[in-house]
């Protein structure tokens, strides 16, 4: 496997999306998920992917939670799959081999956002090293759903009728 665009079948991309703020709340939630399933039925896809945001540009924070990530196996890095050069963590690489990582329950989780975390109680796997947003404050991790291999608990939830 090599890049996202060499995987079969159909893609998705998500993007933000925006809720009134009267109206965030689970169900909210949820009736969009039902519309995007919905939508990847009717579409034939089989592969979500979008950003999952961490508001941090700390260069440390960042590699303590990449390497987080893998740990806890939510990495799975494809090898042609990176972010464009001026959008690069220097030295991330570096910074993750010198930080150490106490154990798998390091407070460095508790930076994962809930959507992000739901992404990944779903099957999704980050696949880049992340990318720095600056005018946005936070990184972004390439994130990929192969609905093949979904959760059950999710797609019991989110199926469409």
């Amino acid at each position: 496997m090599h890049g996202l665009m060499d995987l079969p079948g159909n893609k998705l991309e998500l993007g933000r999306a925006c809720t009134a703020q009267g109206f965030r709340s689970g169900i909210a939630i949820a009736l969009l998920w039902k519309g995007i399933g919905r939508y990847l039925s009717e579409t034939k896809s089989q592969f979500l992917f979008g950003c999952g945001s961490v508001k941090t540009v700390d260069p440390v924070t960042i590699a303590r939670l990449t390497k987080y990530l893998k740990l806890k196996n939510y990495m799975q890095v494809m090898p042609d799959v990176h972010p464009t050069p001026k959008f690069e963590v220097k030295d991330l690489h570096s910074l993750m081999r010198q930080e150490i990582l106490a154990e798998i329950d390091d407070p460095i989780a508790n930076l994962v956002p809930s959507l992000l975390s739901s992404y990944f109680k779903a099957g999704a796997k980050v696949v880049s090293m992340p990318a720095i947003d600056r005018a946005f404050k936070c990184i972004d991790y390439l994130t990929v759903l192969d609905t093949a291999q979904i959760t059950d608990a999710y797609e019991k939830r989110y199926k469409p009728c």
